[in-house]
């Protein structure tokens, strides 16, 4: 219900961090973050915002997050091709769209093939939008002592600070 100011917001693209420009996404608004080359394209389905040096999106195997502010990372998702389910829009052509915003399971088990069939939804709610909460309770999968004062552990699903200081 809020506006989103950009201005010291980051993407980040495997190893590397992009800026993004100083710009505002207005409450209840989507935007398409694109490439120079591609705005003329892009505007034409949606408002967006070039970010310079975008870098183009591999099918899979890259880890994709987005960072605040404060550099605290506020969304983030490594997607996979297998993540389509289905064999017909997994040839190309067709977008990944996130299930539940809300639901912080990066994993396939909230993400699914666009049924819009302009193939995705850019600027626009994804078209397989639903809730879909994850009642998975997380559990510890790997421990490792890092030195005498702090232990390093790994859990089976990725979680919010908040639900760590719990």
């Amino acid at each position: 219900d809020k506006n989103i100011h950009l201005k010291n917001v980051q993407l980040g693209y495997g190893d590397k961090r992009f800026a993004l420009p100083d710009s505002i996404i207005y409450a209840h608004e989507y935007v398409v973050l694109c490439a120079e080359k591609s705005y003329v394209e892009m505007s034409q389905l949606a408002r967006c915002v070039v970010v310079s040096s975008f870098p183009a999106l591999a099918n899979e195997g890259k880890l994709l997050t987005l960072y605040n502010q404060e550099e605290e990372i506020v969304s983030w998702v490594e997607y996979s091709s297998s993540w389509y389910s289905d064999s017909f829009r997994s040839e190309g052509g067709w977008s990944l769209e996130c299930i539940d915003l809300d639901n912080f399971n990066q994993t396939s088990d909230n993400w699914s093939a666009s049924q819009n069939k302009q193939g995705g939804t850019p600027g626009k709610s994804n078209s397989v939008a639903d809730t879909n909460p994850n009642n998975f309770l997380p559990e510890v999968v790997k421990v490792g002592i890092i030195d005498c004062l702090h232990v390093c552990l790994e859990f089976s699903k990725p979680m919010k600070i908040s639900d760590l200081c719990n």
